[in-house]
């Protein structure tokens, strides 16, 4: 579970687990035809709020040799949160499951992204994430 020094605390933890559970949730209820696979969704970003998000994933790559290298978890902690709050906005601005093709395709490839991003910082901290509440 999160410990002292990695600027981890169970009440930082809760919104990042939450927002977990909702991609998730998300792929669940997109009732499509097969199973969604976000590798092979085109992503299209016209809104700030997917815009932000998308630049907070790629951001994943620069952030992780940095921890690795100085041995700095608490920055892990931090943007896990910062992506967790972004995925908060874009869900809240950008409908998914609302949207018309591509646009929903391009939204649940997002929410997927995230979900395998967030697993991933919150697996290096230490957290399991449950895949429903």
């Amino acid at each position: 579970m999160c410990s002292r020094g990695t600027g981890c605390s169970p009440s930082k933890a809760t919104p990042r687990l939450t927002c977990n559970i909702r991609t998730s949730a998300s792929a669940r209820c997109s009732k499509l035809d097969a199973p969604f696979d976000a590798s092979t969704a085109e992503i299209h970003l016209n809104e700030p709020a997917e815009i932000h998000l998308a630049r907070l994933l790629v951001r994943f790559g620069e952030v992780l040799p940095t921890i690795l290298e100085d041995f700095r978890p608490n920055l892990l902690a931090n943007y896990v949160l910062e992506l967790a709050r972004a995925f908060h906005s874009y869900f809240e601005a950008c409908p998914v499951l609302k949207a018309e093709e591509p646009i929903r395709s391009s939204r649940l490839a997002l929410c997927e992204l995230t979900s395998r991003t967030l697993k991933q910082g919150l697996y290096l901290l230490g957290i399991e994430v449950p895949e429903r509440m």
